[in-house]
């Protein structure tokens, strides 16, 4: 839960250095985030850099096999 707090604080904390591009590309993220690492890191990743984008939303889905279900949290 903290890392979900910290990681909201760095995203609205950088929110003003974003500049307003006009030739942003609009993207849409699809996902089967889990619980692992690398699922969290890629969007922090990909969070830090969505002022060069233009995100037009982020959709999970399930992986193969792995999980059952969704992780809404992450």
């Amino acid at each position: 839960m903290r890392r979900v707090i910290l990681l909201i604080v760095t995203f609205l904390m950088l929110l003003p250095v974003c500049k307003a591009a006009v030739d942003k590309p609009r993207i849409v993220v699809m996902t089967d985030i889990g619980g692992d690492p690398d699922d969290r890191q890629s969007m922090v990743r990909f969070l830090l850099y969505t002022c060069d984008f233009d995100v037009e939303g982020l959709c999970t889905g399930f992986g193969h096999g792995h999980y059952k279900t969704t992780r809404p949290e992450l």
